[in-house]
């Protein structure tokens, strides 16, 4: 739900502000000082357990350089950090048993990257997870996500997605709840 609007209460902020940049796309800023762990989730539910799903949003650098992407279905977490100049997975965290399936990026043109992570989901529900990040190899917290001393720094993101399936597809815009497409055919 809400794959298209950042500053809804459906998006929980943990040490970052979420504006509009432009159109559909947000602007993630860190806030405060000293060490901390920036970034926003979304709590999705009424997935199937034991069924694959991929996760990915698209984000684009602004002043930070790297991002992250974590996919988390209770105990089990993964996540990718990723070099926004080029696009590179430089890092991974693992947390338990998250049943990776695959994981990746795809280049979009103008800077952006679609990052995404597919999984074998354990539960029901699941989070999405995504942040500025502070280096190639990122000092990972308990949780999976980067901890850094933040400075007030930003990406860009838009079109968050959870699908079933093991690779991302074309982005399904999402308002107060999900949303079901009839399969692509050529």
């Amino acid at each position: 739900p809400y794959s298209v609007d950042f500053t809804n209460a459906a998006w929980t902020k943990t040490d970052v502000s979420v504006a509009v940049s432009s159109g559909d796309i947000y602007e993630i800023t860190e806030l405060g000082s000293g060490t901390q762990t920036p970034y926003i989730l979304d709590f999705v539910t009424s997935i199937a357990s034991g069924a694959v799903h991929c996760i990915s949003i698209d984000v684009k650098d602004v002043d930070r350089g790297y991002a992250f992407l974590q996919w988390t279905d209770g105990s089990n977490r993964f996540s990718i950090n990723v070099d926004l100049s080029d696009g590179s997975v430089t890092d991974t965290d693992t947390i338990n048993s998250p049943g990776v399936v695959g994981y990746g990026t795809i280049p979009l043109g103008d800077g952006w990257y679609r990052l995404w992570i597919s999984a074998t989901s354990a539960s029901t529900s699941g989070y999405l997870v995504v942040g500025p990040s502070d280096s190639a190899t990122p000092s990972w917290t308990a949780q999976s996500t980067p901890s850094y001393t933040i400075s007030g720094k930003k990406i860009q993101v838009r079109y968050a997605q959870l699908e079933a399936g093991s690779v991302p597809s074309s982005y399904i815009p999402t308002s107060g709840s999900t949303v079901t497409r009839a399969a692509e055919t050529l």
